[in-house]
């Protein structure tokens, strides 16, 4: 992947498309390891909310190319990584919300989350 945009004329390209595509990654994990070790959820609707976040997240993965390839207007290769991040976050906004407006303990401690 990084090595694909990694020369003497692109190097601030390669380190953008890194970022770029390495970034959000990163933030996924970091959001549902944040949410896993604050809060508890023991039932299958919350497991299999996860495992949809997950597939949306592994689309991603699987879409990320070389610079070329994600630079094309006519590759759906950076359309489907794009959407695919957007979903999931999206399905992480909505666990925040409904941890906002149903989770149960201390109100300000959840709020100030």
């Amino acid at each position: 992947m990084l090595t694909s945009a990694m020369n003497d004329q692109n190097w601030l390209r390669g380190i953008i498309y890194y970022i770029g595509t390495f970034g959000p990654l990163w933030t996924s994990w970091e959001t549902s390891m944040f949410f896993e070790s604050r809060y508890t959820t023991v039932d299958y609707s919350h497991r299999l909310f996860e495992v949809v976040r997950y597939l949306f997240v592994s689309t991603a993965v699987v879409h990320v190319k070389s610079v070329e390839s994600l630079a094309d207007p006519k590759s759906a290769e950076s359309l489907v990584f794009t959407c695919a991040i957007l979903c999931e976050s999206i399905m992480h906004l909505a666990l925040n919300l409904e941890l906002y407006f149903m989770g149960q303990g201390e109100r300000s401690t959840i709020k100030n989350h």
